[in-house]
């Protein structure tokens, strides 16, 4: 399935957030208690260009508003609504596409000696990937860097990452992103003979297994897809 990545400046997706508090006819204030904020700021902040829109914020403006079509906040592309496909021969009514979520693509090398989300932190969104469904609650994709992954990840790819909320209960063998004290790497988690530690693995059997200490572990993101671009 080929997926649709689009570039926007936070700017546009402002003026937009602004059209559909004007279509509403509510303030902002009223919009920010219609998505569930308790402080109104987080609206303004965002259409008066002083924060930039969270994959949260966003989430809340597509589920807050009826019919409000996610591809046209997000792009700019279509109308601001999305109406339900009715044919009229035997009055049945189709249901409406399903929701896309947009996934903040962050310009983040996966290889960066640091904290993931220090990056993350306060930075603009490069482009937003329109996802579906299975991708609720995903909070942002970075680029892959290098071979270690090959073939089943390639030097260039994006994959969509989420949070690991409580690290110490992890799907073993599964894919994460581990961000340590002095490494961010995309490796398989596998289990250690040492409760203390952790083993990761490489999908390109040219790199060994090691193991690192649990203790050193900043962050966890586990893997919930992959982006790749072809030429067509």
């Amino acid at each position: 399935m080929k997926v649709s990545v689009h570039q926007q400046s936070s700017k546009h997706i402002a003026h937009r957030i602004k059209s559909v508090i004007h279509y509403l006819g509510i303030t902002p204030n009223q919009f920010a208690k219609q998505m569930g904020y308790d402080r109104s700021d987080v609206v303004y902040n965002v259409i008066n260009f002083k924060n930039y829109p969270s994959y949260e914020f966003l989430y809340r403006v597509i589920r807050s508003v009826e019919n409000l079509n996610s591809s046209w906040l997000i792009t700019g592309d279509g109308d601001m609504l999305s109406l339900d496909i009715q044919d009229l021969s035997n009055d049945f009514v189709y249901d409406k596409l399903p929701v896309s979520f947009p996934i903040p693509v962050y310009d983040v090398r996966a290889s960066a000696e640091t904290d993931l989300s220090f990056f993350i932190e306060g930075k603009e969104a490069v482009e937003y990937l329109q996802l579906g469904e299975g991708f609720q609650g995903c909070e942002a994709a970075v680029r892959i860097y290098g071979d270690a992954m090959h073939p089943m990840y390639q030097s260039g790819d994006l994959v969509v990452l989420k949070r690991v909320k409580d690290m110490n209960y992890l799907q073993w063998g599964h894919l994460y992103l581990v961000v340590t004290e002095t490494n961010c790497l995309l490796k398989y988690v596998r289990q250690a003979d040492r409760p203390d530690k952790m083993v990761l693995e490489s999908h390109n059997e040219d790199y060994a297994p090691f193991e690192v200490d649990r203790k050193t572990l900043l962050e966890l993101y586990e893997v919930r897809g992959l982006v790749r671009r072809t030429t067509m």
